[in-house]
């Protein structure tokens, strides 16, 4: 496949209806977002043409009420994106966009703490350790697994683990105090890759 038709590929143009759907996301527009679901088979499917899992732009819509009702529509709460959003989830989202109350919404739901990379994006500098510290609390209690191995950017010979990512010594206490490990010794322990 030629990179020109690689690039036309994974950058599908939304239909009018998925422009619609996103529209009444962002409208808080209810009564319509449900219209336009049961009209509309392509909108029942868990991500758009391009790839996004629909839970994205709820997660990003201005009012909670949104994200609650689209998740009653039966979309993957663990759906992953797909090329060009590959790594997208919608906890990873709510995680990213510092909206606590709307990540623990997504977990109550079903989200997976172990799905992709939520631990990681807990720990993003913009965030003061405290509040890194409360997005890892959240996803603890639902079993986030801190010894999982990342790899860098699809290099499966340059791995890390969350303690390795952590940002401050703050967060590096928090995770270690609760078990985590260094890449090193997750990979010493006999533990593979995941």
């Amino acid at each position: 496949m030629s990179v020109v038709a690689k690039a036309n590929s994974m950058s599908k143009i939304p239909s009018k209806n998925e422009l619609e759907y996103i529209w009444a996301m962002d409208d808080g527009e209810l009564e319509k977002i449900q219209f336009l679901h049961q009209a509309h088979e392509e909108l029942r499917k868990d991500r758009d043409s391009g790839g996004l899992p629909w839970l994205v732009p709820a997660v990003k819509a201005p009012n909670v009420e949104v994200l609650k009702f689209v998740l009653t529509l039966g979309y993957d709460v663990n759906i992953v994106g797909v090329p060009p959003y590959g790594g997208t989830t919608a906890l990873q989202i709510a995680i990213g966009r510092n909206c606590l109350e709307r990540t623990e919404i997504l977990l109550k739901a079903g989200a997976s703490p172990n799905v992709d990379r939520p631990v990681l994006a807990c720990m993003t500098t913009r965030f003061p350790p405290e509040r890194q510290i409360d997005f890892l609390q959240m996803l603890l209690s639902h079993h986030a697994d801190l010894n999982r191995q990342y790899d860098t950017y699809g290099d499966s010979t340059k791995l890390f683990s969350a303690l390795d990512f952590a940002p401050n010594d703050k967060v590096r206490t928090f995770l270690f105090e609760r078990g985590a490990l260094s890449s090193n010794a997750i990979q010493a322990s006999g533990n593979r890759p995941t």
